[in-house]
């Protein structure tokens, strides 16, 4: 009987057949003993003690032992079986069946088993309990599946088995700047946030169970990798063509459904909770400014003023342009946009070391904005659901950090065009974050070490990329020149701020004159800067150290450090508090082996990127390095200041973690998984870059005249669509509102307040509508009239127009037909102090709002809405 076996399958094989029949047998059972021995549902007691539910689920559990049953019987008893196997090529079909099959599932099994608590998929704990015999089970079916392959239908080849090298000395010097970094920081405390200037929270980290998920992630597709190239190459289909889009989308695809199906902050600082009469969502402080100017840009009535951070504004005016004013709309673009981060870091992490080491970023950039997403409502965040700045500029970080590495992996010393397309993204990014400025001076740099010794080289290139940082700012200097006679990206007068961080404690007997134009504040305050840092520069060194190790602290504890905390276990899997608000890890034993254990890994993410490509290498640090100081130099650290660069330390801890990966097979197999599965896991080969031509150049640099001249495009081309009016119009509109309404008699009265001189008349378009009961506001601020806690009930909103307005009125109707962006008259003679006197509100059933300050509602008859 063994013989006859042996005639399609060998003797050596049918054993490790037999023992996966066993394997899976008894796994299978045992994970039904699992779930018989889960404490009963009496209440629910169908049979035996046990719910109907839990019956099922004893179908899908056994389902493994049956297919295992079934084919042995089959491979025993059927010829059309065996001949089935003898055929050629037949063996390899099934090879991938397994292959693919199994680490879907696996991967599959082990997904749910971790995003039912990273998305808090449903509520029932009891339910996913009782699921996880059956999750187990099937996982390790999986991975048997895979395992099958390289065990039994193909083995590993021998003949990769190569000598192990490690690169020990960058491996030590990295691992000896970051301990000296910790030193440093134990020693002075530099980066506790004790300065009475600076933003001490800290970003938000990644958890422990994610980084758990990623390695699994990371581990299954190494083996799922090996399995696959086992399979003799003519028998297997070719992936290797487009294999980078598909990623690449896959990706971009993940990370959009994730972080769409998360819901808007319930209540954010920069979104706070909905109110009447609208109760719907609507920015707030600085993303409130940023959208407020966006709407200004699409509704064409910016011409006055200086648009802060002009092309976040003008990316917002694209997405109000498509979605209209409806928030939710306009964060879902907004997420499309900015889900192409993931995929950008994965590009990254393939040509710094592997296209596993890419999607090992790509799945930390994704999980770290879930928990952004979700710590929204508890903690100073930003994210794709706010209207921030933080995840664009990231976007661009990344954007640039790629084309630099594509640069230096380019060979030759010919102009390539990478520094005309390095100063297009500069150019993009000051325009997003002004400290980008300090990249100038850094991409001269690259383009000196890039080209050195070649000066022909070093002056074209460094010409390029003056040139393009210039096309894409000069729009903007052009337009803010015109309106406040400085060549300045933003308003001359926020300098002003600055200056002041400088000379915060001690003035340093500078003298502070007065300055009545633009030109003179910048002047000024240049000055004052330039003769604090001349007489102060040692107290500004020791805050700009603080606030810089206040950078690195942040970034690294991206990387959770909180093992010896003593930690919920389902505190490590979701997001219950902001823990990380200050530096959250505790001196303890387990906590230093957890900080020791994430330099080690970083360390050796470096030290292989740096033998491959040092200059790459170093030029991805000295960018982060950059940043950081670029944002310490204002008194500004941690959060939303060092988001755009803080995701490259924990780059270089996902590459660390596939080296990982990597010795691992090694040591435990003595397999070589960079050769076995070089497709995925080893440093893809340099190509050749052909240099950009003149179309390219041409090409490239519309688009970057475009990005810059975006608003005075907007402004020269398109016809303005704020209403025209005078103060006739608007009057008119009031007395004909209050006639038709049921208290006609109060038509004289706004008669009389229009003739009155002090009364200012407005019209334009209504938004942000808030309804602020008696005590209510956002600030404990009794002199802010408009989100300031008052006495009185008052309707806030903001107006575009010809002139630009934020507008309040006193009333205790919270009942207002008010839609987001409606055409809205105003009436008033002080609007800092006693607000609006009359508003209405036009639309199908017009809305005119009486400021209780002129009329008690409580005294008048009938209704005031005009029919």
């Amino acid at each position: 009987m063994e013989k006859k076996k042996s005639t399609f399958i060998t003797t050596q094989e049918h054993k490790r057949i037999r023992s996966f029949y066993y394997l899976i047998l008894i796994q299978s059972f045992a994970a039904v003993l699992w779930l018989l021995l889960i404490p009963k549902e009496p209440a629910n007691a169908v049979f035996l003690g046990y719910s109907i539910r839990r019956l099922l689920l004893l179908i899908p559990m056994v389902f493994p032992v049956l297919v295992v049953l079934f084919a042995k019987y089959k491979l025993k008893k059927s010829e059309t079986w065996q001949k089935w196997f003898k055929k050629g090529g037949n063996k390899a079909k099934l090879a991938m069946i397994l292959v693919l099959g199994g680490s879907l599932t696996a991967l599959a099994v082990w997904s749910f088993i971790f995003l039912y608590h990273f998305l808090n998929l449903f509520n029932d704990i009891g339910f996913y309990n009782r699921l996880m015999p059956m999750l187990i089970s099937y996982l390790l079916v999986g991975i048997e599946m895979v395992v099958f392959v390289i065990t039994v239908l193909y083995r590993v080849p021998n003949n990769h088995r190569k000598p192990f090298q490690f690169p020990w000395k960058s491996f030590l010097a990295a691992l000896l700047i970051i301990c000296l970094c910790f030193i440093v920081i134990e020693i002075t405390g530099w980066g506790h946030g004790f300065t009475r200037i600076v933003i001490v929270v800290l970003g938000v980290p990644l958890l422990e169970g994610q980084i758990w998920y990623v390695a699994g992630i990371l581990l299954m597709t190494a083996f799922a990798a090996l399995a696959w190239n086992t399979i003799p190459s003519r028998q297997r289909p070719d992936l290797v063509k487009h294999r980078d889009t598909a990623v690449f989308l896959a990706l971009w695809l993940i990370a959009v459904v994730l972080w769409a199906s998360l819901p808007l902050p319930d209540h954010n600082y920069f979104a706070p909770s909905v109110r009447a009469p609208n109760f719907e969502k609507y920015p707030f402080s600085d993303a409130e400014q940023y959208d407020y100017n966006s709407l200004h840009v699409l509704y064409g009535d910016s011409e006055n003023f200086v648009i802060s951070k002009p092309f976040y504004v003008s990316f917002l005016a694209v997405l109000h342009a498509v979605a209209g004013l409806d928030y939710v709309r306009v964060v879902f673009l907004q997420t499309l946009v900015v889900a192409l981060f993931p995929g950008i870091l994965y590009l990254i992490g393939k040509e710094l070391q592997s296209r596993l080491g890419g999607i090992a970023i790509a799945l930390l950039a994704i999980f770290r904005e879930i928990n952004s997403i979700q710590a929204s409502t508890m903690a100073n965040v930003s994210n794709s659901k706010l209207l921030l700045s933080g995840m664009l500029a990231a976007l661009l970080a990344s954007l640039l950090v790629y084309v630099t590495i594509r640069w230096f992996k380019n060979p030759g010393k010919k102009v390539s065009g990478h520094a005309f397309i390095i100063g297009g993204i500069i150019g993009a990014f000051i325009l997003t974050r002004l400290q980008a400025m300090a990249l100038v001076p850094f991409g001269i740099l690259l383009v000196v070490v890039r080209y050195f010794k070649n000066i022909k080289s070093i002056l074209i290139s460094i010409l390029l990329l003056v040139l393009a940082v210039g096309l894409v700012l000069a729009p903007v200097l052009i337009r803010n020149h015109a309106i406040t006679g400085v060549y300045w990206v933003d308003n001359p007068s926020s300098t002003g701020g600055l200056y002041r961080y400088f000379v915060f404690e001690d003035d340093y007997e500078i003298e502070i004159p007065e300055a009545d134009t633009m030109e003179e504040q910048l002047n000024r305050n240049i000055s004052v800067i330039s003769s604090a840092f001349s007489r102060g520069f040692g107290d500004i060194l020791q805050f700009m150290m603080d606030h810089f190790m206040r950078n690195e602290i942040s970034s690294i504890l991206i990387m959770p450090i909180r093992l010896g905390n003593q930690t919920q276990f389902l505190d490590y899997l979701n997001i219950n508090q902001s823990f990380w608000a200050e530096i959250y890890t505790q001196s303890n034993v387990l906590n230093m082996l957890v900080l020791l254990i994430n330099s080690l890994i970083i360390a050796l993410g470096f030290s292989y990127v740096f033998q491959r490509n040092p200059w790459a290498a170093l030029s991805v640090i000295g960018f982060h390095v950059i940043y950081s100081l670029s944002s310490a130099v204002v008194r500004l650290a941690g959060w939303r200041f060092i988001l755009p660069a803080d995701w490259i330390i924990y780059a270089f801890y996902a590459l660390g973690l596939v080296e990982l990966i990597n010795i691992l097979f090694h040591a435990v197999f003595k397999w070589n998984l960079k050769t076995l599965a070089s497709d995925w896991a080893a440093y893809p080969t340099e190509s050749d870059i052909k240099s950009l031509t003149w179309r390219s150049y041409l090409i490239y640099g519309v688009l970057f005249l475009f990005t810059g001249g975006f608003i005075p495009l907007r402004e020269a081309l398109v016809p303005s669509l704020v209403p025209e009016y005078d103060r006739e119009d608007v009057c008119t509109a009031f007395i004909t509102a209050a006639e038709s309404s049921q208290t006609p008699q109060i038509a004289d009265d706004i008669a009389v307040y229009c003739e009155d001189e002090r009364t200012g008349a407005l019209m334009g378009y209504g938004v942000y509508p808030r309804f602020f009961d008696e005590g209510e506001g956002y600030f404990d601020r009794p002199h802010d009239y408009f989100f300031g806690k008052q006495d009185y009930s008052h309707l806030v909103f903001r107006l575009i127009g010809k002139e630009v307005s934020s507008v309040f009125i006193k009333t205790d109707r919270e009942d207002l037909k008010f839609p987001n962006g409606a055409l809205v008259y105003v009436l008033a003679q002080d609007m800092n102090k006693t607000g609006a006197a009359f508003v209405l509100v036009a639309g199908e059933e017009p809305e005119l709002i009486i400021s209780s300050t002129i009329y008690n509602y409580s005294e008048m008859p009938g209704d005031l809405v005009g029919q």
